[in-house]
């Protein structure tokens, strides 16, 4: 039987994890979600405990012995154990954004075997350091498939059904944060539309200080607890969200919300997806024009939608509820691959040794180039 580890090391990546686990589950594979005892200095450990229980699923601290794969959505680092020493390591995508230059470098793809990714445009990115397949957005399935009901998650997360549209506000953390820019606009929002806001996983717990004045606000409903995007666009009618996080593009391509982008701060240096942020939406540079980018935002969405939706299928592949059992699939027909290829295997060697435990320092010096001679030349 084929053994698969999901390696956690942030609560978030649950809600990446859930729908491939169950479909490799279906597909006869043993799986184990690893709540590891390390990292304990950033890892919500504890909320992540809460959340399997509450979901009546089965989780272990340790690695399973004899593995075949393990999963992580972070850097080569984290699963470089000796537990995993002969395991396939696979880095699974979880945004088309380069989230400050992580998702398409090369150090943290080149010492991986595998990486899943959501569509085309992530692919052609990747091919250059690794083994992509396209996986598409697991975690969206129930959400395309029109399987959340808008009534049940008002429920849920105490939430008037009183006539007015909903806004979700979506900041990320760091310095990319807009938390502190916009509050009086939301105060006023509130006037007219039910305003949510989510924060960052990561503000939830090392940032409460940027979101406890908003919280003040009896008005403003904050979700101070790990929530999947899914019910939260399910329940939002308009989103406002910083143009650098990963939420900006799940809002429009996936959601298909209105969205005002926001960018305030200092000057980022911009890849990527970043640099076509004013394609797709409009955004607020300036946080004292906020009020007339958002109105400009809904009218900028309506306008364009054709084209955006058109221009989704370059990015989000499998947007019919298919993607679990797609990149279940590919995941397996990679380890049948594996099992067959000598070069896979050298390939695996290499990356674990040379370039596993130094990944940032040492690809920097020797660059990639040994890689594409090896992927162009393997049998």
């Amino acid at each position: 039987m084929t053994i698969i580890d999901f390696y956690h090391v942030d609560s978030f990546e649950i809600f990446e994890y859930l729908n491939i686990a169950k479909n490799l589950e279906d597909l006869g594979c043993e799986i184990n979600l690893v709540l590891p005892d390390s990292n304990t200095g950033w890892f919500d450990k504890t909320v992540a405990e809460e959340i399997y229980d509450d979901l009546g699923i089965k989780y272990s601290h340790l690695p399973s012995a004899n593995v075949d794969m393990v999963i992580t959505t972070q850097y080569h680092n984290v699963i470089n154990i000796p537990e995993y020493k002969n395991a396939i390591s696979c880095r699974l995508v979880y945004g088309i954004n380069s989230e400050k230059n992580f998702t398409y470098s090369y150090k943290s793809s080149i010492p991986f075997d595998i990486v899943v990714c959501p569509g085309e445009f992530s692919f052609n990115l990747l091919k250059r350091y690794t083994h992509p397949i396209i996986g598409g957005y697991p975690k969206y399935d129930p959400y395309f498939l029109g399987k959340y009901q808008r009534d049940k998650l008002l429920k849920y997360y105490v939430l008037q059904d009183n006539g007015k549209k909903n806004i979700l506000y979506l900041p990320t953390w760091a310095s990319e944060s807009s938390l502190g820019n916009c509050d009086q606009f939301l105060v006023k929002l509130s006037n007219y539309y039910n305003i949510i806001i989510k924060p960052h996983h990561v503000s939830l717990r090392k940032e409460k200080f940027r979101w406890q004045d908003l919280s003040r606000h009896n008005d403003l409903h904050i979700i101070s607890n790990v929530s999947p995007l899914p019910e939260l666009l399910t329940l939002s009618d308009i989103v406002i969200s910083d143009a650098l996080s990963g939420s900006f593009w799940e809002s429009i391509l996936i959601g298909q919300k209105p969205t005002l982008g926001l960018m305030y701060g200092k000057n980022h240096r911009l890849r990527n997806m970043e640099k076509r942020v004013d394609e797709f939406a409009i955004i607020s540079r300036d946080s004292t024009s906020v009020e007339s980018d958002f109105y400009r935002a809904i009218d900028f969405y309506n306008t364009n939608k054709e084209q955006i939706l058109e221009d989704k299928k370059k990015f989000i592949s499998y947007a019919d509820g298919t993607a679990g059992r797609k990149t279940a699939e590919g995941l397996l027909h990679f380890i049948e691959m594996y099992n067959h290829s000598k070069w896979l295997q050298i390939e695996h060697t290499v990356r674990r040794i040379l370039f596993g435990y130094f990944s940032a320092n040492v690809i920097m010096s020797l660059g990639s180039t040994c890689f594409r001679y090896l992927k162009g030349n393997r049998s």
